[in-house]
């Protein structure tokens, strides 16, 4: 069975990041209603009475484990879904590359860091 492929709207992306990063939230302390609903549609946050309040509060809205696992995919071992280094071939592994292969080049001709240390 292959995995669902699940794209978030920028409003349940925001709810996403602040429940993984700051905990269970109050309402009014969501950054949006709609993201809200839309994970729990996904079933990755419920919101509901909680048995123990905290600080007088015991209505909150929280990842579900499921949702905790969407959030490590996505927040911690990816930025949003892509590598955190990119994908190999990417405009910015591209970048990179040729800038670090500029610098090589410069560093071993004569004259450069690498080939006068390597004259000592």
């Amino acid at each position: 069975m292959g995995q669902k492929i699940v794209t978030l709207s920028s409003a349940a992306t925001d709810v996403l990041y602040a429940l993984f990063f700051r905990g269970a939230l109050q309402s009014g302390d969501l950054p949006a209603k709609s993201g809200a609903a839309e994970l729990r549609e996904l079933g990755f946050a419920e919101t509901r009475h909680t048995a123990t309040e905290y600080q007088k509060e015991n209505y909150f809205t929280f990842l579900t484990a499921e949702g905790q696992e969407f959030a490590i995919k996505h927040l911690v071992n990816t930025r949003f879904g892509v590598p955190a280094g990119g994908y190999i071939g990417s405009p910015l592994s591209r970048f990179i590359s040729e800038r670090v292969s500029e610098a090589l080049r410069e560093a071993t001709r004569p004259g450069g860091i690498i080939h006068a240390a390597t004259k000592r």
